[in-house]
């Protein structure tokens, strides 16, 4: 694990990487692997409002890198609530919907205390209707999925 981490410092936006640190994490090293995540990928960039992009190029690495690791946060209660924030507020509709994923998963002790507030922001400014609909259901304690 030390030396897939010690790559992705190195080259950040290598998308398989990050997809293999998420399936080799236990509950002592998916911090580390959080925290570096927030260290190095452009978050700020990423979170540059919602659209209907998918995601596809290499223009879209960091949303890419981003998706592999929110695809998992379903899984860790109250962990990556920054990856979750820029997720939101991604123009790419995948990392809206695993942001809402990993929120619904998770109990509402675990929600980061923006998180109610930050939902409502982005269900207003959602272009898509049915992420907006799992956004609404996320705030209202039930599920889409």
């Amino acid at each position: 694990m030390h030396t897939l981490l010690r790559q992705l410092r190195v080259e950040p936006l290598e998308s398989g990487k990050w997809f293999s640190a998420t399936r080799q994490v236990d509950r002592d090293s998916i911090g580390e692997v959080i925290d570096l995540a927030v260290e190095v990928l452009p978050l700020d960039e990423v979170a540059s409002g919602p659209g209907r992009e998918l995601g596809l190029g290499r223009q879209w690495a960091a949303h890419r890198c981003l998706d592999f690791l929110v695809q998992e946060l379903d899984k860790w209660p109250g962990v990556g609530c920054p990856l979750i924030a820029a997720s939101m507020a991604s123009p790419v509709i995948r990392n809206r919907n695993m942001a809402v994923r990993a929120l619904t998963a998770w109990p509402r002790s675990a929600w980061p205390s923006d998180a109610e507030s930050r939902l409502r922001q982005a269900i207003s400014g959602e272009p898509e209707q049915d992420v907006k609909q799992r956004m609404s259901a996320a705030l209202e304690g039930r599920s889409l999925d």
